[in-house]
């Protein structure tokens, strides 16, 4: 039989007997409780409505701000609208004045160019009739044929296409002759007489009624005159309310094109001087000179300038909303 090994202690069981026992022995950590459903599903609800409400007030907040950009455009829409409006009806007014203006004026010139007519000749014709009504005239037709109807040519110098006629003329197409005898007799002194007084009452009557026209003229005119100058004022007023910047914008710009005309003018003569009698802004060639042309150059660049930044004045100004949406407001 094998030898046995006698037995050894275990280490285990020698260690314990030989280790100190504590004095006090550390608690086993107490687990977490778990929650139950009840409290999750409280949870869960309290999340949902917070995440309800912040989406809530990021929807109001949204909507806010699209009524107010909302509100704005409406805003400068009715602005614009209110303008055109005004200025449409001011457009109206200064096309009706101008119309009526216009229309004074022709009436008035109308008025005096026909009545210095109707002077005129009214005033030519009481001359002839003055002067032929102490005159004897024919008032029938001629008792013979002209000499022309025998075959011979009219010696009046007429085309033969439009030759006399072969009837004897009517008697409103003969012009009379007047012709004064040296000795009257009694019918032909009492035609002379009754000539002159018929002559006499008609020029009275012609000119009576001349003369009421013209005072008609006259208070037509004067009234016409007065009302051209009220609509001449209104209409200029009606003109500088549609553009009042205008006529300031246009000062402005003549008088810088003075004021460079005045400096190119002063900054070429030295120039002149300096070029003696070869002519301005002209080289000996006859060219002109690079300097000259470099300073209308410059007078046209300048000119460019001032009508671009007339041109941005007068655009529309820019509104961004809320959103980043452009309003155009003029």
């Amino acid at each position: 039989m094998p030898e046995q090994s006698p037995e050894r202690p275990s280490p285990s069981t020698e260690a314990t007997h030989d280790r100190p026992e504590p004095e006090h022995t550390e608690a086993p950590p107490t687990k977490r409780a778990r929650p139950n459903r009840d409290d999750k599903a409280r949870g869960k609800r309290l999340f949902g409505n917070i995440l309800g409400t912040l989406q809530k007030f990021q929807t109001e907040d949204k909507s806010t701000r699209g009524s107010e950009a909302a509100r704005k455009r409406e805003e400068v829409s009715e602005r614009i609208a209110k303008k055109l409006h005004q200025e449409t009806a001011l457009n109206h007014e200064i096309t009706e004045t101008d119309r009526e203006l216009k229309g004074l004026k022709i009436a008035t010139e109308h008025a005096e160019t026909t009545l210095r007519q109707k002077d005129i000749s009214i005033g030519a014709r009481h001359s002839l009739l003055q002067s032929t009504a102490k005159f004897l005239h024919t008032r029938l037709p001629l008792p013979h044929p002209p000499v022309f109807e025998g075959g011979l040519f009219n010696p009046a110098p007429l085309p033969i296409s439009v030759g006399p006629k072969r009837e004897p003329p009517i008697k409103t197409d003969l012009p009379p002759l007047y012709f004064l005898p040296k000795i009257l007799l009694p019918h032909q002194q009492g035609t002379i007489t009754s000539q002159t007084t018929n002559m006499s009452e008609r020029i009275s009557e012609e000119q009576a009624s001349l003369e009421t026209e013209r005072q008609h003229v006259r208070t037509l005119v004067k009234e016409n005159r007065a009302r051209i100058e009220e609509l001449s004022q209104k209409l200029g007023g009606l003109r500088r309310q549609v553009r009042p910047e205008r006529a300031d914008e246009r000062i402005t710009e003549r008088d810088r094109g003075h004021m460079r005309s005045e400096r190119s003018a002063d900054q070429r003569e030295p120039r002149r001087a300096h070029g003696g009698d070869r002519g301005v802004g002209v080289d000996e060639l006859g060219r002109t000179r690079r300097e000259d042309m470099m300073d209308v150059d410059q007078d046209k660049e300048e000119g460019d300038k001032a009508v671009d930044l007339r041109d941005e004045r007068e655009k529309g100004v820019k509104i961004q909303g809320d959103d980043g949406d452009i309003e155009v407001e003029y």
